[in-house]
């Protein structure tokens, strides 16, 4: 009868938790709204988010990380699909992002994680929606399942609903890790029920829910809830009586199944473990700054208001990037503090059972939430944690959250179970009441300041502070009014009076569940925010994607500006070079910086490579990044300023100090857009006579290019255009015109674009001489708003860097001079290790079109050898390999040589990879520091790079091993198993309040 009475239960507190996420996200699930970030909150295909669907208006930031989601997940939910659905293999790399990168061990992926894998199969925007919302319904009703064997039906749904709208979940409701977090509940719910019945399906129950949060990644935050639960158990077993006995047997069967949990999932730990010891990660360092990572706290300061007020200093992000940083990670309410001063002053001694426990869960819980705070701001006595091992990887003012928030909704079910009970008396509640109540005037006072200056700043709208205070305010004068009305109706509504007490009960989970919706969610999301529609599709790209994945093939490309920001290439499948993710394979950023001009480096390079620079790529040392990564497409929201100022810095600094008298600022270097293209220019502003080039003229300098015009700002003003005039001066001192050409952009539309043209220097091979560039007024001799260039100085008719192939959201270029991704090579430099040829790659001696760069560590004896003897024939330019098949986990390339040569794959040359020729097995080696090599003999061959890391293999073995070991387990205890008596466990409380007076 009393089974039947919970699965009912169970049953309506399922359907009041999914009544209120349809009511509270029924645009999400009903409507056509999406959860998406990359949709419009967020850069993903553009700027802006979605090329499709309306352009965004305004929007209030609801989310602690804004654009995390869309870089973290919400790409590579679409390469998931496809590595499921198109290729039938497991998602184990990703060959978009870095030159390839894995993609499963890096846990946040989470590719095994069921929710996951049901989205990648059914992948659309609705889809999404429920993914995160059943994400939320999961802690919520594991929290009712879990606190239910303690307490009744209201009490408990009330810790259901604190945790489904927990602060911390909704503030960062689109990252991957709250996939581990909001199992918190379910390992609490299945660790407690294995303590009361310690049998085999109780320890596969918990082992299960260990694996789902090891599946889903994000390894500080399974290590705190793990931890968290763990110390939960052992405190069960040391405090209860009923449970101390067996103890050996609880925390055997709590090992057992931590080690199944942790043995089934061994491939993704393996995989993780080896990864980290090739990885490169700046929050992960043994110190950053000369502190430990778990030693950061925030700053003490008003903050703390935040958990109750989210919305008094802001938004969730103003707040964080404004003058006033106000530290916004969770926020719980004030009823929540009026339930949890009611579970503490409720502390009793009593021997009943009932209030045992109840004293017990109120002091565990109580303990770790004040812990959890005194850890965020640093408090010396806790913060020491974060020097222990494992944990001072951990950015706990971050991950540590949740724990707050479970424990918070926890000690709100046992506050509103002893309020059933009738075991709080007036004073007690007075406390409570008061307690709550005075944080409001508390937050007033010391925060008027700093308001004051925020909305005067404009970095606050004052309605978000005066939003912030007054609804919790208001709930806090309907509790006081609930409490009152109570008293009317009995005289000692607190002790004595069933009804009354329900009344109270339900009245005061009503304001807890408004304060949980209106508090946050509702103004963030509905009030003063512009919700993107599920028609921003950031899936189905844009046309400029559609151009590029028609040209690019197996080339790479490069976006700046908020275009195509990682890892959307990698939805689309477009390789590119550029990646953001938490770890990175150990030599990908050393490479990319190593191409970095000096003044150049910002950063966004110390730990990830986005795209965010002054890339124009015009620098010879910008564009061998280029020519090494095959990067044949730049894609960009403006022009690229097409440099070629080499020739213009030598004439200004040839003529520093030497100008024409009083001409001095009619010449000099700028740069505008003239016919869509940019260019870096000389100014020359007439009249200005033979302003000198010298050099010597050699083969190399035969054929002198330019390009000239005038200033678009200038096509509407004064003049009547100018002339343009190109001499030599020979080594005789014989001065003797070369070009001349009058253009009058102004007048004449059709010349408002860059003119071009060459000079034939042959006949002066061996001379020093100075080309003499000359600008004069046109035919009337008005140089007004004469505003002449030269650019795109040249010799030997060398092509632009770059030439525009696409011009429309978005613009994209073509950059030719690129190796091909799959190169033979019939030269090599063998160096003694990566630091050397890194090097010699960025050595402007270097041709990379014609020697590849070893390293003497990376080669055996024979290999050496072979090198040795392809180096000792004459050198030759690099050769392309077809490649005839490329998947995420295997390219295959046919490779035709007249004699032996070297392959490279200008892939990341990760651990794991392998390579057959012929189909037999060879042994790759490092090329040109980061990329795949192997050795060919001539002729023609079939080459194939398969990954098969042996972590993966070895954790597959493990996993078996430990599932075979369960299965002969099950076989062993099956039959001998026989029903323990109800251990500590009360009976769960039915009704609403079963107990007469307890004040």
């Amino acid at each position: 009868m009393k089974s039947h009475l919970l699965r009912r239960e169970t049953f309506w507190a399922s359907v009041i938790l999914l009544g209120l996420l349809e009511f509270t996200f029924f645009p999400f699930t009903l409507g056509n709204k999406t959860f998406l970030e990359s949709a419009r909150d967020v850069s993903s295909i553009l700027p802006n988010g979605a090329w499709a669907g309306p352009p965004g208006g305004a929007t209030f930031t609801r989310v602690l990380d804004p654009g995390a989601g869309a870089w973290v997940s919400e790409p590579l939910l679409e390469l998931i699909r496809r590595d499921y659905v198109d290729e039938k293999t497991l998602p184990l790399w990703n060959p978009y992002a870095a030159y390839g990168s894995p993609l499963a061990a890096d846990m946040q992926s989470q590719p095994f994680y069921p929710l996951t894998i049901a989205i990648a199969f059914h992948h659309t925007l609705r889809a999404y929606n429920f993914y995160i919302l059943l994400r939320l319904f999961l802690a919520g009703i594991c929290s009712y399942l879990y606190i239910r064997l303690f307490v009744s039906f209201v009490p408990a749904l009330a810790a259901g609903v604190t945790s489904m709208f927990a602060g911390y979940f909704i503030l960062y409701i689109t990252l991957p890790h709250l996939s581990v977090e909001v199992l918190l509940p379910a390992l609490l719910l299945t660790g407690e029920h294995l303590l009361r019945n310690s049998r085999f399906r109780s320890m596969i129950a918990f082992a299960a829910v260990i694996v789902l949060v090891l599946l889903g990644g994000m390894p500080e935050s399974s290590l705190l809830s793990l931890t968290f639960c763990y110390a939960y158990l052992a405190f069960r077993i040391a405090t209860d009586s009923d449970l101390r006995p067996r103890y050996f047997s609880k925390i055997s069967y709590l090992l057992i199944a931590g080690i199944v949990g942790f043995s089934i999932c061994a491939p993704l730990l393996l995989s993780f473990r080896e990864y980290m010891s090739y990885d490169y990660d700046v929050h992960q360092l043994s110190t950053v700054g000369g502190i430990l990572p778990g030693m950061f706290h925030d700053p003490r300061g008003l903050s703390v208001f935040t958990y109750f007020f989210p919305l008094l200093y802001g938004s969730a992000w103003s707040g964080i990037i404004g003058p006033a940083w106000n530290g916004l990670r969770n926020y719980v309410g004030l009823i929540s503090i009026f339930l949890i001063a009611i579970a503490i002053c409720s502390i009793s001694f009593r021997r009943d059972k009932h209030d045992q426990n109840l004293n017990l869960l109120t002091c565990f819980f109580s303990f770790f939430a004040a812990a959890v705070v005194m850890k965020r701001y640093g408090l010396p006595f806790v913060n020491f944690i974060g020097a222990f091992p494992l944990f001072k990887f951990v950015l706990f003012y971050k991950y540590q959250e949740v724990i707050l928030s479970i424990c918070v909704s926890m000690l709100c079910a046992i506050g509103l179970e002893r309020l059933a009970r009738g075991q709080v008396s007036i004073l007690k509640g007075a406390a409570a009441l008061t307690t709550a109540s005075l944080i409001v005037p508390f937050a007033l006072i010391l925060s008027r300041n700093l308001l004051s200056k925020e909305i005067t700043t404009g970095q606050v709208n004052p309605i978000l502070p005066v939003w912030a205070i007054s609804v919790p305010t208001a709930l806090l004068f309907c509790l006081a009014l609930s409490l009152i009305l109570s008293k009317n109706k009995d005289p000692s509504p607190f002790s004595q009076g069933k009804a009354a007490r329900n009344g109270l009960v339900l009245s005061t989970l009503v304001l807890l569940t408004i304060e949980m919706l209106f508090s946050f969610m509702m103004p963030a999301y509905y009030a003063w925010s512009t919700l993107a529609t599920r028609a921003n599709n950031p899936y189905i790209g844009a046309p400029f994607v559609n151009r590029l994945k028609k040209l690019a093939g197996t080339y790479r490309i490069f976006g700046r500006e908020g275009v195509l920001v990682p890892k959307w290439s990698s939805a689309f499948g477009l390789f590119d070079i550029r990646d953001l993710d938490a770890m990175y394979y150990k030599r990908y950023l050393p490479f990319v910086r190593a191409f970095q001009p000096k003044e150049d480096v910002n950063g966004e390079i110390a730990d990830r490579f986005i795209g965010g620079g002054p890339y124009e790529f015009n620098a010879p040392l910008e564009q061998r990044l280029l020519q090494l990564s095959s990067v044949k497409y730049f894609a960009t929201m403006t022009p690229v300023v097409i440099a070629n100022s080499a020739i213009i810095d030598e004439i200004l600094q040839q003529n520093k100090g030497r100008l024409t008298p009083g001409k001095e600022r009619f010449v000099g270097r700028t740069e505008f857009t003239l016919d869509g293209i940019s260019r870096v220019v000389l100014g020359e502003h007439p009249p200005y006579d033979r302003l000198p080039y010298r050099f010597k003229v050699d083969q190399n300098k035969e054929l002198f290019h330019f390009s000239y015009g005038l200033n678009p700002a200038a096509f509407n003003l004064c003049g009547d255009g100018v002339e343009f005039i190109l001499e030599i001066k020979d080594s005789a001192g014989k001065i003797r015109k070369l070009f001349s050409n009058y253009i009058d952009p102004k007048h004449n539309v059709n010349e408002r674009r860059w003119f071009t043209g060459n000079l034939d220097l042959t006949r002066y091979r061996g001379q020093s001489v100075s080309l003499l560039l000359s600008t004069n007024p046109g035919p009337r001799g008005d140089n007004c708003a004469d505003w002449a260039v030269w650019s795109d100085l040249r010799f030997n008719n060398s092509p632009e860097p770059f030439k525009q192939v696409y011009d429309g959201e978005a613009k994209i270029y073509e950059y030719d001079h690129v190796l091909p991704r799959a190169a033979i090579y019939f030269n090599a430099k063998i160096s003694r290790d990566k630091n050397e040829v890194l090097k010699s790659l960025v050595d402007p001696s270097t041709d990379l079109f014609k020697t590849v760069l070893l390293e003497q560590s990376n080669l055996d004896k024979t290999q050496t050898a072979w090198v040795n003897e392809i180096n000792r024939a004459l050198p030759a330019p690099v050769q392309p390999a077809t490649i005839t098949s490329y998947r995420s986990q295997a390219v295959t390339i046919t490779a035709s040589l007249g004699r032996s040569g070297i392959l490279v794959l200008n892939d990341s040359d990760y651990p794991g990879w392998i390579v057959s020729v012929d189909g037999h097995e060879e042994r790759e080696f490092t090329a040109n520091y980061l990329f795949r090599g192997v050795l060919l003999r001539p002729g023609t061959h079939t080459v194939r790079f398969v990954y098969r890391p042996t972590s993966l293999r070895l954790g597959a073995a493990i996993s078996s091993a430990s599932l075979l070991s369960l299965m002969l387990f099950a076989v062993f205890r099956r039959g001998r198993e026989t029903d323990e008596p109800a251990t500590c466990s009360p009976e769960v409380v039915p009704q609403m309040s079963k107990q007469g007076e307890r004040g």
